[in-house]
């Protein structure tokens, strides 16, 4: 999550650096996407992963649909903050949640090599 985190970073700065050209905007805007898909579906896996067995798909929805109101939010909140700054300080305003986010994720229980059973319990 956090190379993810990092090609986001890169695909930011190129986009910054391009100074509007097309073709450098484009670049950095396919490194942005392609380092936010890194990141989304680790965080989809880990999610449904940190619950019990026995109540996850419920447990699951529920964070899914928290976190889905959260980013609509934050949508409407964070852009009026980061509107007032340069486009790379809004840029990597905006990633800075994807960062958090990664290492907030380095607490999460260990899972690998781990029964669900075994999680469950």
């Amino acid at each position: 999550m956090l190379i993810g985190g990092a090609i986001t970073v890169v695909g930011a700065v190129i986009v910054v650096a391009g100074g509007g050209a097309t073709v450098m905007t484009f670049l950095g805007a396919i490194l942005v996407f392609f380092g936010q898909n890194i990141w989304v579906p680790a965080q989809y896996a880990l999610t449904a992963e940190s619950f019990p067995t026995r109540f996850r798909t419920t447990a699951y929805a529920l964070a899914d649909s928290i976190g889905h109101v959260g980013g609509g939010l934050g949508v409407f909140l964070l852009v009026g903050i980061f509107s007032q700054f340069p486009l790379l300080g809004s840029l990597l305003g905006l990633i800075a949640f994807l960062i958090v986010g990664a290492l907030i994720n380095l607490l999460a229980p260990r899972t690998r090599n781990r029964s669900l059973e075994e999680i469950s319990a």
